[in-house]
């Protein structure tokens, strides 16, 4: 059960918090940063990152949904107790190991940090949040002074480049100015 750091290089990505215990088997409950529940079905390997002490491995014997809470039983965690020792602890997944997305989905950590530019190339911030609403999500923007909010549709988001760290948006008219103070 040791960690090889070596092997989860470059980059480890947060998938949420280890929020609640399931049951009396070992099962606990993971708050998802992401929604996009495809990702999650071919993972068998986590990290565990504890508020103090070093980060380790725990392999996963079962992933499954429930009532849109990801459920997971890790290997060697059979009872309650083993599992409520994990509550509030990070969970973190290697970036070479997850999922590849479908076209136009990304995962969140994708996102935060991206140079957001008008259709014009004014640049208007930086995405700092992602805000899940129930319907479009909303990109929380930040600028010098205050922040935009910039509805996910596709038809507002006119190029994400990742590789570039940049996305173009082109809001309806007047979404900006109502975020003007």
């Amino acid at each position: 059960m040791g960690l090889n750091l070596k092997e989860f290089e470059p980059k480890l990505i947060s998938l949420g918090v280890i929020t609640k215990v399931r049951g009396n088997k070992g099962e606990v409950v993971i708050g998802l940063i992401s929604r996009c529940k495809e990702q999650y079905y071919s993972i068998r390997r986590l990290v565990i990152r504890p508020p103090i002490g070093a980060d380790y491995e725990l392999r996963v014997e079962r992933m499954w949904f429930h009532k849109e809470r990801l459920i997971t039983k890790f290997r060697g965690c059979e009872s309650r107790e083993q599992a409520q020792a994990m509550v509030g602890r990070e969970v973190l997944i290697a970036e070479k190991e997850l999922a590849p997305t479908e076209e136009d989905y990304y995962y969140v950590f994708q996102l935060i940090g991206l140079k957001v530019l008008s259709l014009g190339g004014d640049y208007l911030g930086e995405i700092s949040d992602i805000m899940y609403t129930g319907g479009t999500d909303v990109l929380v923007v930040k600028k010098e002074k205050g922040e935009y909010l910039i509805p996910m549709a596709k038809e507002y988001l006119k190029e994400i480049d990742l590789k570039n760290k940049k996305m173009v948006i082109d809001p309806p008219e007047g979404l900006l100015e109502i975020n003007e103070v």
